[in-house]
C-alpha cells in the first residue's frame, strides 16, 4: 500500500510541476490578449478530447473510481491529463484560489 501512495504522490507532484510551468508561461498574456488565448485553449482542449477520446461524464468517472475499486479506464487518462492542464492553465477553471495573471479582470477603456 505504501508504494502505491508513493507513486501516486510522485505523479501528483509531476502534474503540479507541469501545471505551475504552464501557469507561469501563460501569465505573460495580459489585457485583451487573454480573450484569444482562452478561445485557442478551449479549441485545443476540444481537439484533444475529440482525437484522444471522450473523457465521459464526471459522475461516471466518480462511480467507476468508487465502485470498481478505484480503477479508471486507462485509455481516457491522456485526454484527461492534457485537457485539464490546458484548461486550468488558461483560466478555464481554477484549483482552490489559484488565479493566474491571464484570469484577472480586464478593463476596457
Amino acid at each position: 500500500m505504501g508504494a502505491i501512495g508513493l507513486v501516486g504522490g510522485v505523479i501528483a507532484g509531476l502534474y503540479w510541476f507541469v501545471l505551475e510551468g504552464l501557469l507561469h508561461f501563460l501569465a505573460q498574456f495580459k489585457g485583451l490578449y487573454v480573450i484569444p488565448l482562452m478561445a485557442v485553449a478551449g479549441l485545443l482542449a476540444g481537439l484533444i478530447i475529440y482525437s484522444l477520446g471522450d473523457l465521459g461524464e464526471m459522475d461516471l468517472i466518480v462511480n467507476n473510481a468508487r465502485f470498481k475499486g478505484g480503477r479508471l479506464q486507462p485509455k481516457n487518462n491522456p485526454a484527461m491529463l492534457l485537457s485539464s492542464w490546458l484548461c486550468i492553465a488558461s483560466g478555464g477553471s481554477s484549483i482552490l484560489t489559484i488565479r493566474p495573471a491571464c484570469c484577472r479582470t480586464v478593463k476596457v477603456t
